[in-house]
Parts: structure tokens; C-alpha cells; sequence
């Protein structure tokens, strides 16, 4: 089992002690990005040639999921509480502050304003946990552009505050900016992960790596249904899945039911046929060869009862749609609606208490609350055009105004200004779409 961990360069000569020191059962190696865009870029050179991979912080971490949904197993070193509490006695001790008045401390910057008071009335109610938890999670949901300049911020303040004399010492979580703040002559204390958080994180990244080759031999259907059943009709089309079955050696196993066919098969199969489920060569395919309006479903389960009864689900929701694209259940009930290329609308099948919130406040469906956060999970940007909108939710430019004109209406959204295109279409408007799944 390989194992890759991409990590900053201050932590490289750590992570290469821990890795000697440590019995992590696997094969690894060290890869050092620089930024949260170089990251992604290093991610898809090394995806061929690793098992699963490790990163050295959420935000990373979330960075590659965002980029490339259907990633191999990635997990991130969490820095459990206890590493806080060790760095914090540590400065207590040295510098008498029992108030944390002298320092600053750059993960207390997104929930915890105050800084030093917020942060003892957490360690006095022993709270600390579920803070720290609620902070990783807003820090993993930031987007690229937003973490980058809020880093770009914190080495700021770090420089700032201790050239002014404010402090005496800050604390770090920012392993990219540490040799910078270092290098400004600020005596500042990064908190790490310890041995233990690596080797529960490379156990959990390897379970993963077990659990996705398991997976992948799980049994998978594909339902293909027609718009019109004549007996003509489903010979052709009978012919046609033989032939593509042939051509790209799928191994299927093709049956008539009383409105198409069913075809039994894998999900590593299934995997490969729809890109890591971002799109549908079968239906590409059928196309060419003259065979539109088809309603096409993808189901996946455990067994396969419950394999093909999500197909059922996925063609009718197929049927729904037009007959125009394809759709994916998984085996959690997971709806993934296969557009075109890179687009993965992933809804998730239960709405939540947020959801519904919106929907009562906007009117709309909680079925169109869930594309819009499923859309700005993708791209990762919560600033859109109409068009941008338009392509990624597959409806009309009509229908994305009406909606931008309901979401500002009800301060979900804001025109933010204008974006001259290189065309000589009319300039576009972009907007910041305030929708965030809590």
C-alpha cells in the first residue's frame, strides 16, 4: 500500500523523523506544495502512482476534494486538543500569562474575535473541543481565494503586532507562513500534530484504501428505457448495448424488462463508464449512433436488489428530466446527476433544518435550495454570473434571473459589479450568492 503526504516545507523534516520513527505499515514518501493552487496541480500528477494520501491540515485537504470530487482516500493530520494544551501551558509557564493577554493566536481569528478572553472562558467551561471542532469545519468550507488571503492576513498580523510591541509571542496553526513569521524575528510557536495524531491518521486513510477495493467489486445496474418501447425499437437498441458492451470489454449482463433493459454489472465499472461519475459515455455513445430519449439510470448497493432499485429511482428521474441526462443513485440514496463533463451535482438525499429555512424564505423548492449548494460546493466560489449559473443547475438564462432577482430580494444574494466579457455580448453582472449550508 502506498501512501503519499503532501505536506508544507516546514514540516517536511518532522513528517521525515515521524515516518522513520514511526511502524506505519505502508509505503510513503514526502511531496512539499507551496500554495493551495499548486496543491491540486500536485495531487493529479501523484494520483496514479499512490494508493491514498495525507494531508497536513484541513484546509489542504479540502482544497483537493473541492477540485477533484471523486479523489482517491485523503485524510488530513488532525492536531488533537491535547497539542493546544501542551503549547499552551508551555507559554503560560514561560511568559506568567494566565490570561493570554501577551499573545496572538491566528486560529482564534474566524470564531473567536476577542481573541485571549473568548479563548480562556472556552478552557475554563472545558468547551475547548467543541470550539476547535467548529473552527476546523469553518476553515475546511473556505474557499481557495478566501484562504489564501486570509493566510496572506494572519503572517500580516503576526508581523505587525509583534514589530508594534503589542505582544510577546503568538501562536500558529499556518505551517505555509511559519518560516516567514520566523524569518520577521517573531517569537512565534507553531502547534503540531503529534506522533499519535499521524499514526490514527494513517490507519484511518488505510481503512479507507481497503474499504474503496471492496467497494469497487460491489454489484451496480444500469437501466435503460427508452421513450418509445416498439419491438423495432428495442432490437436496434438491444444491438446497440451488445455492441458498446463488446467494444469496451464491459461484461455485461444484459436484460429485457418490460419498458428496456437492465444491465448488471460493477461499480468499479460503473466508475470508469461515467468518468468517477461526472458524466455518460453509454448515453454519448447511443447518441452517435442515432438513439436519443433515452431515460438512463445508474444504481449502486451493497446487493444487488438494492443495486437496481436505485437504477429504477435514477431512470425516472431521468424520465423526468427529458429524457436528456443521466442520473446516478448510490447506495446512500445520493442523487448525482451526470450533465457533462467535470459537472458532479451531488445532492444529498435528506433535506436539512437549513434547507428548509431557505426554501420557506425564498419560496422556492428545497429540491432547487439543495442544487444551489450542491453548485457552490462545486465550483467553489460562492461569486457567479447568470451563465455560470445557467451551465452549472442545466436551466434557461430566463430562469436564473428570476431566481438571482428572488435571492436578492430575500438577502441571500448581492451584485457585487460588472464583468466586461472578451465577446461582444453584453457585459455580465456577478453576484455573491450568501448560501451556506451549516
Amino acid at each position: 500500500m502506498k501512501i503519499a503526504i503532501l505536506s508544507t516545507e516546514y514540516l517536511k523534516d518532522y513528517l521525515q523523523k515521524a515516518v522513520q520513527e514511526l511502524d506505519l505499515n505502508c509505503e510513503t514518501e514526502i511531496f512539499i506544495f507551496y500554495n493551495y493552487v499548486h496543491i491540486v496541480d500536485l495531487y493529479r500528477q501523484l494520483e496514479n502512482q499512490f494508493d491514498g494520501f495525507v494531508t497536513t491540515g484541513p484546509v489542504p485537504m479540502q482544497t483537493i476534494r473541492k477540485s477533484v470530487p471523486n479523489c482517491k482516500p485523503l485524510r488530513f493530520f488532525l492536531c488533537s486538543e491535547s497539542n493546544y494544551y501542551k503549547t499552551f501551558f508551555e507559554v503560560i509557564y514561560r511568559y506568567q500569562d494566565w490570561n493570554f493577554e501577551k499573545g496572538y493566536f491566528d486560529f482564534c481569528d474566524y470564531l473567536c474575535p476577542d481573541q485571549e478572553q473568548s479563548l480562556v472562558q472556552y478552557l475554563k467551561d472545558g468547551t475547548f473541543k467543541e470550539w476547535l471542532d467548529r473552527n476546523n469545519e469553518y476553515m475546511a468550507n473556505m474557499t481557495v481565494p478566501e484562504m489564501q488571503r486570509s493566510t496572506a492576513k494572519k503572517l500580516k498580523k503576526h508581523i505587525d503586532l509583534w514589530n508594534s510591541g503589542k505582544i510577546e509571542y503568538s501562536l500558529s496553526r499556518m505551517s505555509p507562513i511559519m518560516p516567514d513569521i520566523l524569518d520577521a524575528g517573531v517569537n512565534c510557536y507553531y502547534i503540531s500534530f503529534s506522533y499519535d495524531d499521524i499514526l490514527l491518521c494513517f490507519r484511518q486513510v488505510m481503512q479507507d484504501i481497503l474499504e474503496g477495493e471492496l467497494k469497487e467489486t460491489q454489484p451496480a445496474s444500469i437501466e435503460v428505457v427508452p421513450l418509445q418501447a416498439k419491438e423495432d425499437d428495442l432490437a436496434r437498441l438491444r444491438r446497440l448495448l451488445n455492441a458498446f458492451n463488446k467494444k469496451f470489454s464491459c461484461d455485461f449482463i444484459i436484460n429485457p424488462t418490460r419498458s428496456g433493459f437492465r444491465i448488471s454489472t460493477t461499480y468499479r465499472l460503473v466508475d470508469k463508464l461515467t468518468d468517477g461519475m461526472t458524466l455518460c459515455h453509454l448515453r454519448e455513445y447511443l447518441s452517435d449512433a442515432g438513439e436519443d430519449g433515452l431515460a438512463i439510470g445508474y444504481g449502486l448497493g451493497r446487493e444487488l436488489p438494492q443495486a437496481e432499485a436505485n437504477a429504477i429511482d435514477a431512470a425516472r428521474e431521468s424520465r423526468i428530466g427529458g429524457y436528456k441526462h443521466s442520473y446516478v443513485f448510490c447506495e446512500d440514496r445520493r442523487q448525482i446527476g451526470l450533465f457533462g463533463a467535470g459537472n458532479d451535482l451531488s445532492i444529498q438525499g435528506p433535506v436539512t433544518p437549513y434547507m428548509r429555512e431557505i426554501a420557506d424564505r425564498t419560496g422556492l423548492s428545497t429540491l432547487t435550495v439543495q442544487k444551489l449548494i450542491a453548485a457552490f460546493r462545486i465550483t467553489g466560489t460562492e461569486e457567479v454570473t447568470t451563465l455560470d449559473l445557467s451551465r452549472t443547475l442545466h436551466i434557461t438564462i430566463r430562469s436564473v434571473n428570476r431566481l438571482l432577482s428572488t435571492l436578492v430580494k430575500c438577502n441571500l444574494a448581492e451584485p457585487l459589479y460588472v464583468r466586461q466579457t472578451n465577446t461582444k455580448g453584453r457585459p455580465s453582472t456577478v453576484y455573491r450568492i450568501l448560501l451556506k449550508e451549516k
